[in-house]
């Protein structure tokens, strides 16, 4: 038996137990890292066949929109930490339970504005942050809009470009509209001038309240209609008075929606008129933005502090010495039962490549590729400049064929 001092001794060499939303594969290096720094770690997914299954301790088959069964999952765990990682899915759940159960998150109202593009944009507004003209269409109110052509539908409650559409005139108003409902959850569209000019990310870390920008991405899609996000690279090389505009404008957003203690994803336009905000997400930039690229291009170990803040420590930025210039690109799936899939271990042995991933297989059925959640394959390299990086992703992702039936 245990006296009461020798059982905090033994209590305090015990691991954490930490659960984390979302186990697809742009979660496992942030698992593994949960597992490396110590934490028992279960993992919530609504896919029986995650890929950050094998890596976590405890795995638990549930939809992350589903928040009284995974509050239940989090009480049975005891769950002394939770957190979101990459995924914006799980970001009002985890709110929600770390309310419930005392733990460190962002409040619920945060969550609110950092996933629903509605209540993030008022908030742009109210706050004199830079963002697109737009309009709300919901579910039954006439399809019509004031905003002058071309402009983008996107649904109010989704990430990842699932639903958005690019109208170029009037007449494709309402296949825009009904793509984009067809896609949200609370059955609300948002119809926001269409933006010119380029399109690239910032990553934060929140200190507290107070957002430190420490990268800036650039974002590559393979345009209109869809803008699926196909890669990314670190650092983007902008003017001076630009990067410092943009960081500000990123900073601004973080505070303008309250983001506190937590990552942060902001998405920039570089208008004629000026930066504009995008969105910005309470969580960490997906397609391993934070797991590879930020680390390798700045040094900075975002995934390291938001661990820790879910653990119960401060949530403190470290920053190692980088590495250098880091992009990424993807395979974006085709129409067709998967045959076959050849050259994965020759692409993963070209100069210059940190990881090749493949999250598709043989005997996989996929449709034509529309959203960032139909990238099927993935390549990150480091090398002397940006430029340099992407190009050594794309002869990685030249030698792998896949054959569809």
């Amino acid at each position: 038996m245990l006296y009461w001092p020798e059982f905090l001794k033994w209590r305090k060499k015990m691991k954490k137990r930490l659960l984390i939303l979302g186990a697809s594969h742009f979660q496992v290096p942030f698992i593994a890292l949960a597992k490396e720094l110590g934490a028992y770690v279960g993992v919530v997914d609504i896919n029986k066949e995650a890929p950050g299954k094998e890596y976590a301790d405890e795995f638990f088959n549930c939809s992350l929109l589903d928040k009284d069964k995974v509050l239940k999952i989090a009480t049975d765990f005891k769950a002394e930490g939770i957190t979101v990682g990459t995924c914006e899915v799980g970001v009002v759940t985890a709110a929600y339970i770390a309310d419930k159960l005392g733990l460190p998150f962002f409040s619920q109202e945060v969550a609110k504005k950092a996933t629903n593009k509605i209540e993030m944009i008022k908030e742009f507004f109210k706050h004199g942050v830079a963002a697109p003209d737009y309009e709300v269409i919901r579910e039954g109110d006439p399809i019509r809009t004031n905003i002058p052509f071309p402009v983008i539908t996107k649904p109010a409650d989704k990430s990842a470009s699932r639903g958005i559409f690019f109208v170029e005139k009037e007449e494709n108003l309402s296949r825009g509209v009904e793509i984009s409902m067809k896609a949200s959850d609370s059955k609300e569209v948002l119809i926001e001038e269409f933006m010119y000019g380029p399109e690239f990310s910032v990553e934060l870390g929140v200190e507290k309240t107070n957002p430190v920008a420490l990268q800036l991405t650039d974002k590559i899609t393979n345009g209109a209609p869809h803008y699926v996000e196909i890669g990314q690279a670190q650092p983007l090389e902008l003017p001076t008075d630009v990067q410092e505009a943009a960081k500000k404008l990123a900073c601004d957003a973080a505070r303008a929606i309250g983001l506190n203690n937590c990552a942060g994803h902001a998405e920039i336009k570089w208008t004629p008129t000026g930066l504009k905000m995008v969105e910005i997400g309470g969580r960490m930039g997906g397609h391993y933005v934070d797991a590879d690229l930020l680390e390798s291009s700045s040094g900075y170990h975002l995934q390291e502090a938001v661990i820790r803040f879910a653990l119960g420590e401060d949530f403190v930025l470290k920053r190692t010495v980088p590495k250098g210039p880091t992009g990424m690109m993807c395979i974006l799936s085709k129409e067709g039962k998967i045959k076959s899939i050849t050259g994965v271990e020759e692409a993963k042995q070209i100069p210059g490549i940190i990881k090749v991933v493949m999250s598709c297989k043989v005997g996989d059925t996929y449709h034509e590729g529309v959203s960032n959640n139909d990238l099927i394959g993935f390549a990150v390299a480091c090398a002397d400049s940006k430029e340099k990086a992407i190009s050594i992703c794309n002869e990685a992702l030249g030698k792998i064929n896949i054959v569809y039936e």
